[in-house]
Order: C-alpha cells, then structure tokens, then sequence
C-alpha cells in the first residue's frame, strides 16, 4: 500500500479512462517520450497531479501535430 500526505495517486486504468485511452498505448506512449512512473509495492504503476499535468501537455503537443519522437525533445529541453 502506497501512502502520500496531499498528493493523490492513480491507477494505470484511472488515467487511461480519464484520457480515453488503452493501457497499451499508454504504456506505448511513455516508453517513447521516456516517462518515469513511480510503482507502488505492488509494482503497480501509480500516476500522481504532476504525472496527469506531463501527459495533458503531451496530448496537447500531439494534438498539434508533434509525434512522440519529437515531444520527448521538448519534454527533454524543459527538465
């Protein structure tokens, strides 16, 4: 069981309703822009606000025409 004062966590199958997507292209999609989703005791990922935000962006950048090769470049020009 994972415990974090003020910071809720979500499950792989939460965010993929929340964006409507499957767990596979999620998966797909962290993979290639290089994403780094902390696990629980379980090994079950879990995606905190910050993770939600990172993947709104990468959404956003995509939905105007950015693959993924090229939103990891950015995501790596602002960390």
């Amino acid at each position: 069981m994972t415990i974090i004062v003020n910071d809720k966590l979500y499950s792989i199958d939460q965010i993929c309703a929340l964006f409507k997507i499957e767990n596979f292209n999620l998966r797909y999609i962290e993979k290639t822009v290089g994403l780094n989703i902390k696990r629980n005791n379980d090994s079950e990922k879990i995606y905190s606000q910050n993770n939600i935000k990172t993947l709104k962006f990468i959404f956003e950048l995509n939905d105007k025409g950015l693959d993924y090769k090229e939103i990891k470049r950015v995501l790596n020009k602002y960390n």
